[in-house]
């Protein structure tokens, strides 16, 4: 009897277990870790650092969440991954990078992504991250909201 009991609790745990595993989002593998992950608690001071220093970020492979947003301007369609942030003579600005998608799907404005590429220059000299992946979140981060 205790046998029974024993092993209908291992299946029993085993089930539960592939079952919350199955809600959240898969990750995509990546063959490298991200060099920088820009955290939550630190985004502005973050971004800014890598703003500031692009030469020593570039070709890292740099990791952060926002809200995915596009932008078309002479016909053709930017993405961007960004936060809104206090600023000094609006309420909020939007502060991340523009995506290169390189292949991945785009999503809804506004959602919620996480976000990794690796961190380029363009010839115009901004800033661009080319996407290995982005992945849709369920749980929005913090945003300042003025």
């Amino acid at each position: 009897m205790k046998n029974k009991f024993f092993l209908l609790s291992c299946v029993f745990f085993i089930f539960a277990a592939c079952a919350e595993a199955d809600e959240s989002p898969a990750r995509p593998p990546l063959s490298v870790q991200p060099d920088v992950v820009i955290s939550e608690r630190f985004f502005i001071n973050e971004m800014m650092e890598i703003f500031l220093n692009r030469r020593v970020y570039e070709g890292q492979i740099i990791q952060y969440e926002g809200l995915f947003v596009r932008e078309t301007w002479a016909d053709e369609t930017f993405y961007a991954v960004v936060r809104h942030v206090p600023a000094c003579c609006t309420p909020s600005e939007s502060l991340g990078f523009e995506v290169l998608l390189n292949g991945n799907e785009s999503f809804e404005d506004n959602a919620w992504v996480e976000v990794t590429g690796t961190l380029e220059i363009n010839e115009s000299g901004f800033i661009v991250l080319r996407a290995i992946y982005l992945l849709e979140l369920e749980e929005r981060g913090f945003e300042f909201v003025s």
